[in-house]
């Protein structure tokens, strides 16, 4: 039926189960969110000069492209909730000592947090 943990109780699960699964699932769609928003904001930024550009006169923007700012920040907002929904799923799936906590999860809210304050503040 079941193997012995080390604990001495009968482990009867088979496999991680759907809501473990989903989880795992919500990291990497956070995670995707918030690549997404780094990338939009590497293009929103305004380019570095080389010695290329100096060299033969290409001319450069020097503001930022505010028209990508707000999609930066629907992103943020999406790896948030993502991750918090992940947390939430961690959190009700955890019932044992030796169930896995997803690091991740709590590292992408911290982040989606941070840019989330940084981007109301310079936005």
């Amino acid at each position: 039926m079941g193997e012995y943990e080390p604990g001495g109780k009968l482990e009867r699960r088979r496999k991680r189960d759907l809501v473990w699964r989903a989880a795992r699932w919500l990291a990497v769609a956070g995670w995707a969110a918030m690549v997404a928003a780094v990338l939009l904001l590497a293009q929103a930024k305004p380019p570095t000069e080389t010695f290329f550009d100096r060299y033969f006169g290409v001319p450069l923007r020097s503001w930022w492209d505010t028209s990508l700012t707000p999609y930066i920040l629907y992103f943020m907002i999406l790896g948030l909730a993502v991750s918090l929904a992940g947390l939430l799923f961690n959190f009700l799936r955890s019932r044992r000592r030796d169930d896995e906590f997803l690091v991740s999860l709590a590292l992408l809210a911290g982040f989606s947090v941070l840019g989330l304050i940084l981007h109301l503040r310079y936005f």
